[in-house]
Formats: C-alpha cells, structure tokens, sequence
C-alpha cells in the first residue's frame, strides 16, 4: 500500500522544519465524515459528522500511486514498489537535511565568536538532531518492502542497519560538545565527519537502490506480508490533503511520536532510580536526567503551540496544545520529588511521573482524533488539493 511514502511524510515537517512538498498521487475513498471524540459540540452544523463508516465502506477505500513512467526497457513499477520506492527517495532528501542541521550546528559553534552560538543552544541542536534520526531510523524499519527485497533491505548490514546506526553517531557529537577542556573539539568534529560520511554513504546506498528497483520492476514481487502488518497501526494523512493540511497533520503524527520517546526516557530514569541497587544509577545521574526531561518537555511545548492551525480547524487544534501545556510542569515535579529527603520514599516523584505519562497519552489520543477528523471531513473543510 501507500505506507511508505506516507509514513515518511510524517517525519518530514520536523526533520526539514519547512512544509513538505506534496507528493504526487490520486486517492479515490469512500468514507462519511466522523469527528474527533468529544468534540462534536464545538463544530459548526455544516461540519457536523454524520453516520460512521461501515466495514464494507471502509473497504472500499482505494489509494493508486503514482509509479516510475515505464519505458521500453523499464516496467512500470507494482503499486507496493513504487510505494517503497517513493518511500526510498524521501529518505534521501530527509538524510540530506540532517547532515545540513549537523554541520551548521557544529559550524555554528566553531565560529561562536562571529556567530554567538551559546553552548546551550549547540547542544539543543546536536540533541534535536539525534531525536531526528531516531525517528528516522524507525520510519525505514517500517517502510513496507517487496519480498525479493527483505534481505537486502532488512538483513545483516541491509539498509534498515545503517539507519539504525546513526543516532549513535549523533550522540557521539554531542559527547564531544560536553567535554571539557583541554579538548579543542578534535572529539565532536571527528564525530560530525563520521556522521556525515555515514549518512552521505546510506544516501548512496539508498540511491543505488531505487536504480535496481527501477531497472528490474518486472520481476518484484509483492510487498512481503510482515511488513503490511506494520502499514495497520499507524494512522496516515490521505495523500489528497492540501499542503497546509499535510504540514499540520504530519507535524502532529511527527510530535506524537517524539513524545512517546519522551515519556519513555522519563519513565526509564525513574525506574533505574527505584531500582539504583541493581541499574547502579546515581542521584546525579538521575537529576540530570529529569533536568533534561524538563529542558525536553519545554521545547515540545513550544513546538506543539507554534505549530500552524489550519483556519478551518478552529478551535479543535486547541486540543494537542492544551496537554502538551502540562507536560513542563508534570516534568519539574518529579525532579522536586526526587529531592524531597527522607522518609519520603518516592511516592510524589512517582505520582508525577505517572500524571506526565497521562498527560502524553491524552496528547496522543488528541491527536489521533483531531488527524482522523480532518482526513475524513477534509473535503467540507475546504482542506484538499
């Protein structure tokens, strides 16, 4: 199916930080208009959901992809290989994006005494990167791939491997950024090169494969079933939607899944401090921990609100702004619950811990809602191509 390029599209706003260019497809469903849960009241009548979809209806949506124009010597692709394909090509770019926000980072902070590029805002940066290919990483282990390529792609040193490998060598930068002196840097900008030459090396490779899909379509097979399953558990933008509503849904679908890491990284430290007998973590090491959860927790709150609502979204997108609002303070209290002294014994960091993940699932559900909402209404919104 269409999973490749969508999924991918969902990274694209925060990895470019720019709108992303619409890709080129033709989507024919069938579906009634529903509205997020919870919100009925606050549409216009106009806008108002109607009778859910059936079964039957929901099977009868159809998507078509736009494949590789066949020639006499090339075959027009399967629509799982163009789906791959188009999912392969996107990315490339986004790869180039991060070795631009890399080395301008970096270049930033050699230069800091023409630039002004203070050590927080480098490391804010170096950090945003990571989390990006993170995020990337997890997007080429989902791409949906045709059987006669699972090998290739998936196996022992495959391309889903290479993804993998590069949040390591982003956190390796910032590694170099914190050491102190004597070093000059040789450190961080030795890891920049082997970043770079990483992820200039996968965009070779991931270049060299679309040419083979290409040049042998006529003898692909089919998408392997593994990965179909992957394509049911995420919801994804149609491919009709206007730019302006594929920049706010993708940027939600890209937020949703940084604050599901966050949360993880949060509940991680918590747990290696209740368990500092067996994980041996310190109570230094757990307070930076929480210190970054809380510098985390502020920058996704100032993502989420200066994301752009389309207008015919209203007060609808107010929802996802309004959880990701408490999250900075739900993070600042499980850092004074850890240092609250004896006797207490963890109960007040535990319970914000536990209010912050709340909060991020409300987040998730808010969003998931607001994107089914503004797929399946997006024709009476005004909100298609």
């Amino acid at each position: 199916m269409v999973f490749a390029v969508l999924v991918v599209a969902v990274v694209a706003f925060v990895l470019t930080r720019d709108e992303p260019d619409p890709v080129e497809a033709t989507v024919a469903t069938t579906v009634p208009a529903t509205a997020p849960t919870g919100t009925t009241e606050a549409l216009p009548d106009s806008t108002r959901p109607t009778t859910p979809p059936s079964d039957t209806e929901e099977a009868a949506a159809t998507t078509t992809v736009a494949a590789t124009p066949p020639t006499a010597d090339r075959p027009a692709l399967s629509e799982s290989a163009g789906a791959f394909v188009d999912g392969l090509g996107e990315l490339d770019r986004l790869l180039d994006q991060l070795v631009s926000e890399m080395s301008a980072a970096n270049d930033a902070w050699d230069n800091r005494d023409a630039t002004g590029a203070r050590f927080e805002d480098t490391e804010a940066a170096i950090s945003a990167v990571i989390d990006r290919a993170r995020a990337l990483a997890e997007i080429a282990k989902s791409l949906p791939v045709p059987a006669d390529l699972v090998d290739r792609y998936e196996g022992a040193g495959g391309l889903v491997e290479r993804a993998a490998g590069l949040p390591s060598l982003a956190e390796v930068v910032l590694e170099g950024l914190r050491l102190p002196s004597p070093d000059d840097g040789t450190t961080r900008r030795d890891a920049v090169a082997d970043f770079v030459a990483a992820a200039r090396g996968f965009a070779g490779d991931l270049d060299d494969l679309i040419s083979d899909i290409e040049e042998n379509a006529g003898n692909l097979e089919p998408t392997s079933p593994a990965s179909e399953t992957t394509t049911t558990t995420t919801t994804q933008p149609p491919r009709e939607l206007s730019e302006e509503a594929l920049s706010y849904t993708n940027g939600l679908l890209v937020l949703k899944q940084v604050l599901v890491d966050l949360a993880a990284q949060a509940d991680g430290a918590n747990r290696a401090w209740d368990d500092a007998d067996e994980s041996g973590v310190t109570y230094r090491q757990t307070s930076a921990a929480l210190n970054e959860t809380i510098e985390a927790a502020r920058s996704f709150n100032e993502q989420a609100g200066s994301l752009p609502i389309p207008d015919a979204v209203g007060t609808l997108g107010d929802g996802p702004i309004q959880h990701a609002a408490r999250l900075p303070a739900l993070a600042e209290a499980m850092l004074e619950g850890l240092r609250i002294p004896a006797p207490d014994d963890g109960s007040a960091r535990r319970t914000a811990l536990a209010d912050f993940l709340a909060a991020a699932e409300d987040f998730a559900n808010s969003v998931d809602n607001l994107v089914s909402y503004i797929e399946e209404n997006a024709a009476s919104l005004g909100l298609l191509e």
